[in-house]
């Protein structure tokens, strides 16, 4: 993946929109952990630039630290916090002026201003030989349970993230291409939570249109109690929502709109000069940080950009049940281009068997919460249209107890075979976006980001690219994403046992315990 190529298209400034200016003038840039685990991360990069952005600008700064409460479904506290810690010269309203006549503009350093702490959850017990230790660990034990309960008792309505996440499979993941296709609905989600905030109008109401909410206050509340419920780092399980905000140390920001984001969005807060080497390198390190080292992008902001917004997704967790490296065998893969002779991983487990009048389906659980999905469509059958078909869709949104009273499953013996595969895909989603409706932000003429400055004229997102790589082996899986925008049924299984052989191209899936796609994908090719 070229990351630089990936900002280079970030925002286009329209050419009739940029002021020159005595001091300076942008100009537009030429477009030239644990053993046995699954981890996952994606980011999401929101860069936005302004058009009027050659005259002068304000200096709008952050200052102080920033706390998060760890009670999990009360964030009175945290609010207070934050609003305290933004500095008196960030004025509500105040107009972005043209006064500065400083011919040359000093770099800044960069600075984190505010830093997102995450609620401290008890971790889980490890087991030990010794009994003395037994009380002490059941005292542990239960404090950890106790802590995934209050996590497991936030109440969050899936039903329009469900919808908005079936609407990307559709658009992102279905088509006759024959190549490897991934997507991270959650984190895409979460993003456009972020950047519909810094919108108003048509441009977001197509936001809220895609994602299902009647108000930017209802999708806020359910982005944070999102965040929450898929918070998980206790040492059996790692979810984390991070995100971030990147300010140009020269640019004057409405200040209701950059403290609803760190508020409700436990984001991060940096400051930096746009486009230098020391701001890239900080916020390509936060995103390494972030995903656990699983990415490592190498991503320019431009001086035409006046707001970064970076969103990730970290998951691990390890497998229920490990493949064993003995068991692990050549084979074929029979690919739209050909026999591939590669290795597969075989086992076999008691576990529910699923199927539909196109497909066989099987869920691997991972610990203490959520499944990774194998979906093999019957022979014959296109493995790139299988997220279009609404017996899938259905299927792989279902919780626990819906999963368990399927109609179609059996719970049997299952003998899997399996295939280690590693795939990477770059995506430019802009048209995509633009069919399900989001067109005013990608349009120099319509787009509303009145929420971010109060000159906000010439602000408008160009490019969509999203990014994901996903690895499986015996261990467990390994997947990176990251989307930078620029600003009748078959016939039933035997009665005892069945063979599930993935030797063809298939479909998968990650999902959490309260119904929620993580990361869903077509392989191809392994």
């Amino acid at each position: 993946m070229n990351s630089e190529n990936l900002f280079d298209s970030i925002t286009k400034i329209n050419d009739e929109l940029i002021t020159e200016a005595d001091a300076f003038t942008f100009k537009k840039k030429k477009r030239p952990v644990l053993p046995i685990i699954a981890s996952l991360a994606a980011a999401f990069i929101i860069v936005i630039a302004l058009g009027f952005i050659a005259d002068n600008m304000e200096l709008s700064i952050f200052s102080g630290n920033h706390e998060v409460v760890t009670d999990f479904a009360d964030t009175t506290s945290r609010e207070e916090t934050t609003t305290s810690v933004i500095a008196e010269n960030t004025t509500e309203e105040a107009p972005v002026t043209n006064e500065y006549t400083n011919p040359v503009r000093v770099e800044a350093k960069p600075m984190n201003l505010v830093k997102a702490e995450y609620p401290v959850l008890a971790k889980y017990p490890l087991m030990g030989e010794n009994p003395e230790y037994s009380d002490r660990m059941m005292g542990t034990f239960n404090e950890w349970n106790d802590d995934l309960r209050k996590l497991r008792s936030i109440d969050v309505e899936t039903d329009n993230i469900k919808t908005f996440s079936v609407s990307l499979m559709e658009e992102f993941l279905t088509g006759d291409e024959d190549e490897n296709k991934t997507l991270s609905p959650l984190n895409i989600y979460m993003a456009l939570c972020l950047l519909a905030e810094t919108v108003d109008g048509k441009s977001r109401a197509q936001i809220l249109s895609l994602m299902g909410a009647d108000s930017i206050g209802s999708l806020r509340t359910q982005a944070n109690k999102i965040w929450q419920r898929n918070y998980r780092d206790d040492g059996v399980m790692k979810s984390i929502l991070a995100n971030s905000l990147w300010l140009d140390d020269f640019v004057k920001y409405k200040k209701s709109t950059i403290t609803t984001l760190a508020e409700k969005y436990f984001a991060s807060v940096y400051s930096g000069t746009m486009g230098s080497d020391s701001y890239n390198e900080m916020l390509n390190n936060w995103i390494n940080e972030q995903t656990g080292g699983l990415l490592s992008p190498e991503i320019k902001m431009s001086p035409q950009t006046v707001l970064t917004i970076a969103s990730t997704l970290l998951y691990n967790s390890k497998w229920n049940n490990e493949f064993s490296p003995k068991l692990t065998k050549d084979g074929i893969f029979n690919s739209p281009s050909g026999e591939l002779n590669i290795e597969f991983m075989n086992g076999h487990t008691t576990m529910q068997y699923y199927w539909g009048d196109k497909f066989a389906a099987i869920a691997l659980p991972l610990d203490i919460g959520g499944h990774m999905w194998f979906i093999l469509p019957d022979e014959g059958v296109d493995a790139d249209e299988i997220f279009s078909d609404s017996e899938v869709q259905k299927l792989i949104s279902l919780n626990s107890t819906e999963l368990y009273n399927y109609k179609n499953s059996k719970f049997l013996q299952v003998n899997m075979s399996v295939p280690k595969f590693d795939v990477t895909e770059t995506k430019d989603l802009t048209e995509g976006l633009k069919n399900l409706g989001i067109t005013d932000c990608l349009d120099a003429a319509k787009a509303d980001f009145s929420p971010l400055a109060t000159e906000a004229a010439g602000i408008f997102l160009d490019k969509v690219e999203h990014g994901v790589r996903v690895k499986i082996d015996e261990e467990g899986v390994s997947a990176a994403a990251y989307t930078v925008m620029m600003e009748a049924g078959a016939p039933a299984p035997p009665d005892e046992t069945v063979d599930f052989i993935v030797n063809r191209p298939f479909a998968f899936a990650v999902t959490l315990d309260y119904d929620v796609t993580l990361f869903a994908g077509v392989v191809n090719n392994p």
